[in-house]
């Protein structure tokens, strides 16, 4: 946190646009999507996961939703279906890491590879373009002057603080950070390693599956050419 106030105060200092409420407006803009999904990797990494299959999958969910709404699919369908594919990439991460054992690290890395193949097929490496206007609102949209991702991304984060201080779920993502560490028996949390990696996995594939949406979205209402 020091070390990105000084970066803020020198930045502020070098150019006088920097601390314009415009440049922070869309600084925080870019930002949003990308804090959406460290929230839910934030939970993961504090029980002890890691997953390295983000970019992939993103690519994955955002691919599928392209195409659907190129084919003409009313734009709501496709947004919950990427939601619901995130979710279900997340299962997959979670049962693999669960069930076998193998650290998250490990497996992840080859799933990272499976998906962005996935990917590549999908779209037969072309660029979908055409996406239709409807697609760019939460991207473009404001609430008065703050745009409606960053509203998303508050309280996103907010929900995360009061999920990790708060709740069962938060408080067993601490324990089995402790008993990972400290090979602890699992009677410390009042469950095994494994139901609690499956529910962290998939929390965090709901955000993963957010940011994909809402990334491209954003992406599509700032360029208009595609994915």
């Amino acid at each position: 946190i020091i070390v990105l106030i000084i970066l803020v105060l020198v930045l502020g200092v070098s150019s006088p646009v920097f601390l314009s409420g415009r440049n922070i407006r869309n600084i925080l803009q870019q930002v949003s999507t990308l804090g959406i999904l460290s929230m839910g990797m934030t939970i993961l990494m504090i029980s002890g996961g890691i997953d390295l299959s983000v970019g992939s999958s993103i690519s994955v969910v955002a691919v599928i939703v392209g195409k659907l709404l190129k084919a003409g699919v009313p734009v709501g369908i496709p947004i919950v279906l990427g939601l619901l594919i995130g979710c279900f990439i997340g299962l997959i991460n979670g049962l693999l890491a669960s069930q076998t054992r193998a650290h998250p690290f490990i497996l992840t890395l080859g799933t990272m590879t499976l998906f962005q193949g996935v990917a590549i097929i999908i779209t037969e490496g072309y660029p979908i373009t055409d996406l239709g206007d409807k697609f760019e609102w939460i991207g473009g949209a404001t609430v008065g002057k703050i745009p409606f991702i960053v509203i998303l991304f508050f309280t996103v984060m907010i929900a995360c603080f009061f999920i990790l201080k708060y709740t069962r779920l938060g408080r067993k993502a601490y324990a089995i950070r402790r008993q990972r560490v400290y090979h602890l028996p699992g009677r410390y949390t009042g469950e095994g390693f494994q139901d609690h990696i499956l529910r962290d996995m998939r929390v965090f594939d709901r955000a993963r599956s957010a940011r994909s949406v809402f990334e491209n979205q954003l992406r599509y209402s700032y360029h208009g050419n595609g994915l």
